[in-house]
């Protein structure tokens, strides 16, 4: 049996990387690259083209706000241009995307032996992550959320299974990469700290001195690797600061387009910090439930962060079929589903009509990324309502089958 799901998911790889050279072949990614929703300053292919292009001239590529992506993504282009093929550098997106789905599959075991996933077959959720169109689209672009996504579930795995280096491994690469990934290592400390608690193998301050190490080995080879230290200010701040106002499916962009600049520090600061304000008080309310809250987190960067993509949504939209209480208790999957169709469909048909058509202006873009927004923000406080129900039911068994109106 055993082997038979292992063929499976290695048949569903096989599909994965079929669709890719039809895609390619197709010259699809050409065109994928320069779509704002899938690739955005920061995660976009043709800047880290760019940022290669200006390393071998010797010019310092984070010089200006042309390339502020993290160096870990450009060092892995640099390795992989020594190959003498054309775009071998691209093969870099699918294999994060399938090392992403074998780690996803490596959790959904691992889950399953503890019992806390049963809603979905381990291959049938590896393929919605792998075969959804969100995660082909942003893998085709070579957007480097791909790598984010796929270091992300690496971690989560290293939290459940309660490896104390590998998380604290996993948490420096994925801090390193984004900076607003930050949010998440509370919640993988909790999910580690809960998995390894009757064996207290799980250290957390083991994991944090080992997360500092690599953090600054990560940074010494950045800086052997570009000869100075400007990456450290520029892929860091350039998150925050909102150098660059480029069109994204955030609600960055048109706030500060429209906004004054005497205003411009303060909500800077306010929108900086706001994604980082859920972290403390979410997982504290759903201490007894950290892959509830971590899931919850993943929604809301995905949601406030600077230049959030499609491929954020791909990564949500997966890690809620892995909660114990499924689709079973959430309430507006349906319309939450529906809002985000309407929202990803529509959103192109706007942005075509406001830059080449002329025949609309910037908001009716914003229109929809806001539509976008409020549907993201849905399936997150359904999530939020269905864990807090979820919770009431397992501490009170003898209320299960009657409505509740709040819970605290």
């Amino acid at each position: 049996m055993k082997v038979s799901e292992t063929s499976s998911f290695w048949l569903i790889v096989l599909l994965y990387v079929s669709i890719h050279i039809v895609l390619h072949t197709l010259d699809f990614s050409s065109i994928l690259e320069k779509r704002i929703e899938i690739s955005t300053p920061a995660s976009s292919f043709l800047r880290v083209k760019e940022g290669y292009y200006l390393y071998k001239k010797g010019i310092d590529p984070y010089e200006g706000v042309v390339f502020f992506q993290s160096p870990f993504i450009l060092l892995l282009h640099t390795c992989l241009s020594v190959v003498s093929v054309p775009n071998f550098s691209r093969v870099l997106y699918p294999v994060a995307d399938i090392v992403g789905a074998t780690a996803l599959r490596a959790l959904l075991l691992c889950l399953k032996k503890q019992k806390r996933f049963t809603s979905w077959s381990v291959n049938g959720l590896c393929s919605l992550y792998l075969l959804n169109p969100l995660t082909i689209a942003a893998s085709v672009a070579g957007s480097s959320d791909c790598v984010s996504n796929a270091l992300t579930l690496i971690a989560l795995y290293c939290a459940v299974v309660g490896s104390t280096a590998g998380l604290g491994c996993s948490i420096a690469l994925v801090t390193f990469f984004n900076p607003f990934n930050c949010v998440y290592v509370l919640p993988l400390f909790l999910i580690a700290h809960k998995t390894t608690k009757k064996e207290s193998t799980f250290s957390w301050k083991r994991c944090l001195f080992i997360d500092l190490e690599y953090t600054a080995l990560l940074l010494l080879t950045s800086y052997l690797f570009l000869g100075s230290w400007k990456f450290l200010i520029s892929s860091i701040t350039s998150n925050f600061i909102l150098q660059n106002l480029s069109v994204s499916l955030g609600l960055w962009w048109y706030f500060f387009i429209e906004i004054f600049e005497t205003f411009r520090s303060f909500f800077l600061f306010v929108f900086a910090i706001h994604p980082f304000t859920y972290t403390l008080p979410v997982t504290i309310r759903l201490r007894k439930q950290p892959l509830t809250a971590f899931v919850v987190l993943v929604g809301v960067t995905g949601l406030l962060k600077s230049y959030p993509s499609i491929a954020d949504l791909s990564l949500f939209v997966t890690l809620i079929h892995i909660l114990d209480f499924g689709k079973s208790r959430l309430k507006f999957v349906f319309l939450a589903g529906n809002t985000l169709l309407y929202s990803l469909f529509l959103g192109p048909a706007f942005f075509q009509a406001w830059i080449y058509l002329g025949s609309g202006n910037a908001n009716f873009f914003y229109a929809i990324t806001l539509v976008y927004a409020l549907a993201v923000a849905l399936l997150v406080s359904d999530i939020l309502r269905a864990a807090l129900e979820n919770e009431f039911y397992q501490e009170h068994p003898e209320f299960v089958g009657q409505k509740l109106l709040q819970v605290f």
